[in-house]
């Protein structure tokens, strides 16, 4: 029963984690382009942003229990886990990438959400629109958005083949 809590957890993470991101991409960005909303465009940016940040980093933390938590339900040991011979079976190989890239998201959504996103914020406020400065930090910004969602599916994928094979 506890395994399948767990699945359940991880996969609804998964669905609000990706699905935010979705959202953000092609809902809100394409809506904030258009003329009538430009006067608020910066204000309204920010506090999306602030709101899917704090959904972002919950469920990244759930996504880390739950799956730590049905390695554990599913018989492996940390001793297994401290062992060069589940690193090299396929288990551990597909688990050493998704770990891999789980890492590789949080250090890319660090910088987006603590350094990135609020600095073009900040730029959006007190710069014109075709500085070129602005214009450099809100397209940082963004590609740390695309690549995310794009490891986010490469998580999935991975954790895919973890639970139903190669």
């Amino acid at each position: 029963m506890w395994y399948q809590l767990f699945v359940w957890l991880h996969i609804l993470a998964v669905a609000i984690w990706i699905g935010g991101m979705l959202f953000i991409s092609y809902a809100v960005l394409p809506l904030i382009r258009h003329p009538s909303i430009f006067p608020i465009r910066a204000v309204l940016l920010t506090e999306l942003g602030l709101r899917i940040r704090l959904v972002g980093w919950i469920t990244l933390g759930v996504l880390l229990l739950t799956g730590t938590g049905m390695l554990l339900l599913r018989g492996y040991t940390w001793s297994d886990l401290i062992s060069a011979a589940f690193w090299q079976s396929a288990t551990g190989t597909i688990l050493g990438w998704k770990l891999g890239l789980f890492a590789l998201t949080v250090i890319t959504t660090l910088a987006h959400d603590l350094y990135f996103g609020p600095k073009s914020a900040r730029l959006a406020e007190q710069l014109p629109e075709d500085h070129p400065q602005r214009q450099r930090i809100r397209r940082i910004s963004s590609w740390l958005g695309r690549v995310i969602v794009l490891l986010a599916l490469g998580i999935s994928f991975l954790g895919v083949l973890l639970s139903r094979g190669w």
